[in-house]
Parts: structure tokens; C-alpha cells; sequence
């Protein structure tokens, strides 16, 4: 018997190497890999004992009523190989004795069966199951503990004892029969309760029990769960916080809802009544979970600074072509506020054919529309993208322009305000002030017109109306009224005179709405109330013998305030100038003031009448009586009175430059433009000074946008965005920056055409204006410009044709064109017929 044992598994050995190793038809000593073919096929297929279930003296054979599992392996023609147990199939040759599903045999009664496992026409070699008479004497349950903890589970399974002294492990055909507190499913027994419990096994007539004892599962560890080592959130945002319970049977529960949170310092971040971490401020704390007297480890919470969250875009669907729109964005922090974010993004504009550049352009928001169509927009901050809207480019339908000013009635060079609205087709109205073309009386000379103000000039009533196209709105009546004269003021420096002197004080006049007083010298006229002290000669004050006098003037029924002069013979014999010695930094101003003393030993205030000098205009230098310093070192100031003179000493030290402002405000300029840089710089004695450009170095971020020049002066090359920076030279590196835009070209000058600047009475001449604009071109804008003239003598009509009066005399006048804030004015001799 042992010997045909022997020989037996000798020959399964064998065949199971011819299996693995044969029929390929290489040698056992090739290394050469298998050629891959251009289609993987299988070769063939080895059957292997999946898990042998009988143990004993006959090894792998099964008693009736027991079951054995067989794994079919495919082995293929690029050498892979593959478990294809459910893709075969299975045959017993002979089924009286066994049957066979997916590899899984059950013995019927005894015998010896052949097993086959087949794919298409690829066969596996015949694998031998002897099944014997052999029946359970006894069974035996498997299990490896008989404690276990609440919620535990473990593999279970029942042993037979064969009559042939064999033993099989018992898988199908087992009743279980538990007691309160296990559970017996799918091969494994479960703990439900704690307590004590039985546990038996029923299989063909025979069972076997055993006793279990279930102990409770205790809580043993809390554990915060974050993905890295700590909690990172930016200040505004929540967090809900997970923590698990770890238990002694290694089952973990989710106690986020039961357990106590706390953090270390509330005041950076604390627990909302959601129980969520709430981000405070800014900083480090630590948080901590509590449980039925356990501590979890703590966690280190970092809240950072709040970061954009989100931005919403907004802005009109539709905008007519020419005009422009402003889109909206507002930004949302992870702190909850909001506020504008127009120009801080960046913008994007797509059409369904691509780039939608030709249809509309946004500029910081504001969005010009170029041609028709629809565009996409949308913008992004940082990672931060909105949403992206559609607007659509319509062609404008302007149906009715409506002028409006803020009053009709104005005097000589006072500015009312004026609106031109457009109502357009889609019921909208838009703002056309800068578009609409103003347009007055054709021989009106009454009021000036510039974009968005009307401006008095001589009394009477001029009509204007707003045109665009072949629309005109209402026109408006515009009364000037001559100014009503208020008060007079006699501006009187020099109180005093000397016999023969003849005096011309500045008289200035006061209008009711003009805020500006008018010189009026040559207009009003003088009274003295004593003539032998001072008298009036052609309207001049004339004095004549010493003594004091009042003297006044009258305009238009109106009376100055009398002023007291007086008349000496003392004459200036001494000169005394103040702050003799002194000193001052770089960049500061000196005020000086010069004293007279006279033979009478009066004195006399002639600071405004003495000659100021510096010794060094390169250091320093005069406006008035201002010393205006540059430059460290010592100057000598020199005043001169007549023929007296006095001198002063100054000394100017240095003084650090410390910050720097170029014109603070940002602008725009056209195209062609060349614009050049001022700016305030601040030193360390708290004094501000105009710059000097050579000073600093100075730099453009866009240089085909704006070019450099020279130092401070850039001209605008394309339509386009720059920054202008300028850095002090010195070691301070102190600097200052300015963004400028850069539009269409403008209008920079007119010129005045005229086959001749001379017209004869009674004669018109064609006039012609061409535009100098700011990028060099040059163009016709005759019939854009408004033409003027200074004298009634030349009238100039719509069609530009200046007509000389009939019974103009010989004379010159000023013939002036003007488009916009832009004028320029040429000079016209008109002379008779008779003259040559």
C-alpha cells in the first residue's frame, strides 16, 4: 500500500511537470524570451487542487458527500499566464459517481472519475479523483479563540473524522445553532453582545459545541482626523472635525458628535453652534478632543490670511456699438466680506469664432464696444475665476438727443454746464455729452462753447442745439446779461509820494456770479480831496506839495473806499534787509523783507520794490521776494533800493531725500503725445520741492507703449497701458510710480488757410482749418470748427466763407478757429477798394 502510494504521487508529480514545462517545444536550457505574436492565443490548461479539503492516509481523494475545489490555469502564447477557472468547462467522465460546477467537484459515491477542464479546442490534461465509501464518524468545530471581544469576528469551520481514518474539513451542509450574543455567516463567526454563549455545528446526523465568552469592547484612544499633521485654514472659513474612536477590538466609531473640542486659544479660532472650527484671525493654536475621560493628541491649527473665495461678474447684455459699459466685479473673502475687485483682474474676452478683441475691448472694466456681435467675458484673480457673462454688440439706433444746461441765463465769462442725452431705439439713454456736436446761431458771438460747458461772452442771446447725424434736439435759449458791478478795491502799495510823482494805483472790480475781479485802471475815475496836495491829471494821480490827501475812485455809479496818501519830501537814506545771516536746507524757502529809512527818519516797508539778487542762482534764486533754494552751500543776497544797497549771508546744508510723489493723479494721453513727468519730492526736513528729472532714473514698463525721450519726458507711441517709474540716483533709491493710458490720437493744433490775409470791403475769401493731431497726421476739419471773429467787420458763415462789411475802414482783425478745447487765430487786414 505504501509503495503504490508512492508511485502514485510520483506519476501526479511528474504529470504535473510535463504540464508546466512540456509541449512548447523549446529546450529546457533556452533563455530565449517568447516571440509575442500579433494576437495572444491560448496554448494551454494545467488543472491545480484549489485547497485540498481531506487529510489522511489517501491524500486528495474525498469520501461521498464531500466536495473538492479545482482552479483551471490558461497558459498563452506570449508566455502570460492567467486563472480562467469560470471561462472553462468543466466535465467528469463520469457523472453517476460525481458532478462538477466551475471547478467544484462533489463526490456521489465511490469510485474513480477522470476531470477535464476545455476552452474551444484547447483541452487540459485528465486530472484523477478517487472518491471512496468512507463516512463521518465525528466532527470537530475549528475556531481559534473562545474569547472574543463585542464586534469581532473569526474564521469558523467544522472537521470531519472518516471512517477510513481520514479527515475532511465539512464547508457545505452545516447547521449552525448559536445562542444569544454570536452570529454564524459566511464562513466566520461574530460577537454581537457580551456574555457567555454556545456555539454547536450539526452535520449528517452528528454535532459538536463549544463555549464562547464575549467581553465587551472598551474605548481606547481618540484620534482627530486631518490629512497632513495639521488643520490649515484661511481666516473666514469653517471646518467640521472629525474624530474617531479607536476600540480594543481595533474597530474604530465616529465620535465627532459626542465628543467635547477644545481649542487653546479662542480668540484665533473657536467652535460655531454647528460645532464647526471657525478661523478667527490670524496664528497658531492647538485643539484637542475629550471623551468619557480620554484625551486625544492634539492638533496644531494654523489660520492663515483671508484669501479670495469667489467673484461674481456683472454688466449690461447689451451695449450699441461706439460705446462703452462698465462690468462689475465684486470679490468674496473666506472672512465673509466683499467689496469691488473691477481693477484688480485679470480680463477675458472670447467669441464663438475666437478671439472677440474686434467686438469688444475691457480696459479696468470698462468695456468698449468695436463691432457687432456677441462676446464672452469673464475674469480671473489669482486661481480665482468668475463666471463668464455674454454681451451683445447691437448697432446703435439713436432716435432723440435731449439738451439740457444747468442755466440759461449767465453773464460775461461765467460757465453754466450742459447735457447732451441720446434715447436710442432699446429705450435706453446714454450720456452723449463728450459725443454730441454743439452748435449755435451761425453769426452768434455771444457764448463760447466747450465740450460740456457754455461760456459767456458779450451780452445778447445765442441759441445752441445738439447734433449727431441727422438728429438734433431742442434748442436752448441762452441769455447773457451784462455783470453788475459790486465793489471796487484800490490796490495801494506805496502810500507815499514825492512832489511831481505821478501814481497809477491797480483798481480792481467786483461782479455779482464772477468770482475772479476784472482790472478795471483804465476804466474808472479818480477824485482827490484836496487837489493842491495831489491832483488828477488825465485820470492820473499827480502829486504836488506834501501833506496827506485822500484820493477814490468811481465806475458805473459805484465808489471805491477812500485811501490816504501822502505826499514828502523826504527821500530814502538808509537801506536795511531781513533775515541778515541765516540758514536753511536744500529745497526750502527764505522770505526776505527790505526797510527804507528816510531823511525824516520814517521808514518804509519796499520789500516789493527793491531788486533782489543771489550770488549763486545755481544754489539759489529769487521769485519776488522768495529765495528759493536748490543746492548745498553759502550765496550772498544782494537787495538794491534806488541807489542804496544792503547785503545778507546765507548758508544751505543738505537734506536727504526721503520720499517721492510724480503727479500723484493717473491720466491718460493720446497717441503721437509727448508728455513730460513733474512731481513733489520730500526731504528730511519735511519740506516738499518740485523735482529735477535729471535727478532720477527714469523707466517705462511698456517702451511700445510709451518711450522714453529724456529724462521725465516719454511720448506715446501705441494705444496701450504703461507704468512710468523714476528711482532717485543716489544710494536712497527712492521711487515713485504713475500708470498712464494711452488712447486714439487727438486734435493738438488748427492751422488757418487763406489764399490771402488780406480781403477787400465787400469781398468773402473760402477759409480752410486743417487739424494737427497729437501723432504728426494732419486733416481737413473745415466744416468741424468754429470760426469767430473779433470785429464785426469780417462775419464768417457756415460754409467757412469770411465776408468783409461794406463799409469796413482800414483795419486788422482776429479771425479765430476752435474745435473743442482747441483754438487758434490768425490776423486779417481789410482795406477800400481805392487803396493799393
Amino acid at each position: 500500500m505504501i509503495r503504490f502510494t508512492s508511485w502514485l504521487l510520483l506519476f501526479c508529480t511528474l504529470g504535473i511537470l510535463t504540464a508546466c514545462g512540456g509541449g512548447g517545444g523549446s529546450s529546457a536550457g533556452s533563455s530565449e524570451a517568447p516571440k509575442p505574436s500579433d494576437k495572444k492565443t491560448l496554448t494551454s490548461i494545467q488543472i491545480n487542487i484549489k485547497q485540498a479539503t481531506t487529510f489522511g492516509n489517501i491524500k486528495h481523494d474525498i469520501a461521498a458527500g464531500f466536495t473538492q475545489s479545482y482552479d483551471a490555469v490558461g497558459y498563452y502564447s506570449d508566455g502570460a499566464t492567467q486563472v480562467i477557472t469560470d471561462d472553462v468547462t468543466w466535465q467528469v467522465d463520469n457523472e453517476a459517481l460525481a458532478v462538477i460546477t466551475n471547478g467544484k467537484v462533489e463526490g456521489l459515491k465511490s469510485g474513480v472519475v477522470m476531470i477535464t477542464a476545455s476552452k474551444g479546442n484547447v483541452i487540459s490534461p485528465k486530472t484523477r479523483l478517487r472518491i471512496t465509501d468512507a463516512v463521518p464518524l465525528s466532527i470537530s468545530i475549528d475556531l481559534k479563540a473562545h474569547e472574543m471581544l463585542q464586534g469581532q469576528k473569526q474564521d469558523i469551520s467544522l472537521t470531519a473524522t472518516l471512517s477510513d481514518d481520514s479527515v475532511s474539513r465539512v464547508t457545505d451542509g452545516v447547521t449552525w445553532i448559536t445562542s444569544a450574543g454570536i452570529e454564524v455567516s459566511g464562513g466566520k463567526v461574530v460577537a454581537m453582545q457580551a456574555g457567555s454563549a454556545t456555539l454547536t455545528g450539526s452535520y449528517r446526523g452528528l454535532s459538536s459545541s463549544i463555549d464562547l465568552v464575549v467581553k465587551p469592547a472598551v474605548l481606547e484612544n481618540l484620534k482627530i482626523e486631518v490629512k497632513s499633521n495639521e488643520i490649515n485654514l484661511p481666516k473666514g472659513l469653517t471646518k467640521k472635525i472629525t474624530v474617531k474612536g479607536i476600540y480594543s477590538n481595533d474597530e474604530s466609531k465616529d465620535l465627532s458628535d459626542e465628543v467635547t473640542l477644545v481649542i487653546d486659544d479662542e480668540s484665533i479660532a473657536h467652535l460655531n453652534k454647528q460645532g464647526e472650527l471657525v478661523a478667527i484671525k490670524e496664528g497658531n493654536t492647538r485643539v484637542h478632543a475629550e471623551y468619557l475621560s480620554i484625551q486625544s493628541p492634539s492638533i496644531p491649527v494654523v489660520v492663515t490670511a483671508e484669501t479670495l473665495k469667489k467673484l461674481v461678474i456683472s454688466a449690461d447684455e447689451s451695449i450699441n456699438k461706439g460705446l462703452s459699459t462698465q462690468i462689475h466685479i465684486t470679490g468674496e473673502f473666506t472672512d465673509g466680506k466683499q467689496g469691488p475687485f473691477t481693477g484688480e483682474v485679470n480680463w477675458f474676452v472670447k467669441s464663438i469664432f475666437g478671439n472677440g478683441s474686434e467686438i469688444l475691448t475691457v480696459v479696468q472694466g470698462q468695456a468698449t464696444a468695436i463691432g457687432k456681435g456677441s462676446v464672452e467675458v469673464w475674469a480671473q484673480a489669482d486661481d480665482v475665476t468668475s463666471e463668464s457673462i455674454w454681451i451683445n454688440v447691437e448697432d446703435e439706433k439713436l432716435q432723440k438727443l435731449i439738451l439740457t444746461v444747468d442755466t440759461s441765463n449767465i453773464i460775461p465769462n461765467q460757465t453754466t454746464n450742459y447735457k447732451v442725452m441720446g434715447q436710442y431705439s432699446d429705450n435706453t439713454e446714454v450720456n452723449l455729452t463728450r459725443n454730441g456736436l454743439i452748435i449755435s446761431d451761425s453769426e452768434n458771438v455771444k457764448v463760447d462753447l466747450i465740450h460740456g460747458e457754455i461760456v459767456g461772452k458779450h451780452p445778447g442771446h445765442a441759441t445752441v442745439t445738439a447734433s449727431m447725424g441727422d438728429i438734433s434736439s431742442d434748442p436752448i435759449t441762452i441769455t447773457v446779461t451784462k455783470a453788475k458791478l459790486t465793489n471796487l478795491l484800490i490796490d495801494v502799495n506805496n502810500f507815499r509820494l514825492h512832489p511831481k510823482q505821478t501814481f497809477s494805483p491797480n483798481v480792481y472790480a467786483y461782479y455779482d456770479r464772477e468770482n475772479t475781479p476784472r482790472n478795471v485802471n483804465t476804466m474808472v475815475t479818480w477824485y482827490s480831496d484836496n487837489a493842491s496836495i495831489i491832483t488828477v491829471d488825465d485820470n492820473n494821480l499827480v502829486a504836488k506839495s506834501p501833506g496827506r490827501t485822500t484820493v477814490w475812485c468811481t465806475l458805473d455809479g459805484i465808489e471805491s473806499d477812500h485811501v490816504e496818501l501822502e505826499v514828502t519830501d523826504a527821500i530814502p537814506t538808509d537801506l536795511d534787509i531781513t533775515p541778515k545771516n541765516t540758514v536753511t536746507k536744500a529745497g526750502y524757502s527764505v522770505l526776505y523783507k527790505a526797510v527804507a529809512t528816510y531823511s525824516d527818519n520814517s521808514t518804509k516797508d519796499v520789500t516789493n520794490q527793491v531788486e533782489w539778487k543771489s550770488s549763486d542762482i545755481e544754489k539759489a534764486s529769487f521769485i519776488g521776494n522768495t529765495l528759493h533754494t536748490q543746492n548745498a552751500g553759502r550765496v550772498t543776497i544782494h537787495a538794491t533800493f534806488g541807489t542804496l544797497t544792503d547785503n545778507a549771508s546765507l548758508t544751505i546744508s543738505d537734506a536727504k531725500l526721503v520720499a517721492l510723489f510724480i503727479n500723484p493723479k493717473e491720466g491718460s494721453i493720446a497717441v503721437g503725445q509727448t508728455y513730460t513727468v513733474t512731481g513733489i519730492a520730500s526731504n528730511s526736513s519735511y519740506q516738499n520741492f518740485d523735482i529735477d528729472v535729471n535727478k532720477f532714473n527714469w523707466k517705462s514698463a511698456n517702451e511700445k507703449v510709451l518711450a522714453l525721450t529724456s529724462p521725465g519726458k516719454f511720448k506715446a507711441m501705441s494705444e496701450g497701458y504703461s507704468k512710468i517709474t523714476a528711482i532717485e540716483k543716489t544710494g536712497s533709491k527712492v521711487k515713485s510710480s504713475r500708470h498712464f493710458t494711452v488712447g486714439h490720437k487727438a486734435l493738438n493744433d488748427i492751422l488757418i488757410n487763406a489764399t490771402s490775409f488780406k480781403l477787400i470791403s465787400g469781398t468773402s475769401m473760402k477759409l480752410s482749418a486743417t487739424g494737427i493731431y497729437t501723432d504728426g497726421t494732419n486733416d481737413d476739419i473745415s466744416g468741424q470748427v468754429e470760426w469767430s471773429s473779433n470785429s464785426e467787420a469780417i462775419t464768417i458763415d457756415k460754409d467757412s466763407i469770411a465776408h468783409a462789411q461794406d463799409d469796413s475802414t482800414s483795419s486788422n482783425t482776429e479771425i479765430s478757429a476752435k474745435l473743442g478745447d482747441i483754438d487758434n487765430t490768425a490776423t486779417f487786414n481789410i482795406s477800400n477798394s481805392e487803396e493799393k
